[in-house]
């Protein structure tokens, strides 16, 4: 079953620009949110410029993950931290996954829940390097009760710990040989076969199609948002 916007888990999303992959992050944090529990967007990319209008009273944008933690503690439950492009991302990731880690009281339901949301995951998360951050939050969460949405636009960008260890795999329409047998290698055939029928509706401009699985073992239907 797709987690719920109070479960704790790492939502792990791969697609091309425009395929759907931050759209379906931006809702599900909406929900997150709604439901009470504070989360804090790493958006390097400066893509959040608009939230939903029932939000727009628990939003904080800065530029620092430190000023985003001062500002929870004044109320906001959406923090949008958006690092200069030129540099910062990492330092920034740090600080956001050592706050979502270190509820006092966590415990598994939504009240003690914290939540993090990681656009461009690769920066933080390539081949052959995890921050500890990264580390904590992909083998910890379910311990230090943390929600996690990650994203990258290939499979092969991301460290492979983090794949083989997200609780929830997103794939919408991809390409590159490489991503497509990391995907025959995670669900066989008929897992590939699905994102090949997302990237076939994607290029028909029906954007948002894409695999969600928990288990990684078939059936693979195709769900859209």
């Amino acid at each position: 079953m797709p987690l719920r916007p109070t479960d704790a888990g790492v939502r792990l999303a791969f697609g091309v620009p425009k395929s759907g992959k931050s759209y379906a992050a931006r809702c599900d944090v909406a929900d997150s949110v709604g439901a009470g529990v504070p989360v804090i967007v790493v958006d390097p990319m400066h893509e959040w410029t608009a939230v939903p209008r029932e939000l727009a009273n628990v939003v904080a944008v800065r530029q620092s993950t430190e000023a985003a933690i001062r500002a929870h503690e004044k109320g906001a439950r959406l923090m949008i931290v958006q690092p200069p492009q030129t540099g910062g991302m990492e330092e920034e990731c740090e600080a956001a996954c050592q706050w979502a880690a270190s509820h006092p009281n966590a415990r598994q339901n939504g009240a003690a829940l914290r939540g993090i949301c990681i656009h461009e995951s690769w920066e933080v998360a390539r081949p052959g390097t995890l921050t500890p951050g990264i580390r904590l939050i992909t083998r910890a969460w379910r311990h230090k009760c943390v929600a996690a949405w990650l994203d990258a636009q290939r499979v092969s960008m991301l460290h492979r710990d983090v794949t083989e260890l997200a609780t929830e795999l997103r794939l919408f329409a991809l390409s590159g040989d490489r991503d497509m047998e990391v995907c025959r290698q995670i669900g066989g055939p008929a897992l590939a076969e699905q994102i090949r029928e997302a990237s076939l509706r994607y290029s028909r401009g029906e954007f948002g199609w894409h695999v969600s699985t928990a288990t990684k073992l078939p059936p693979f239907p195709l769900v859209r948002r």
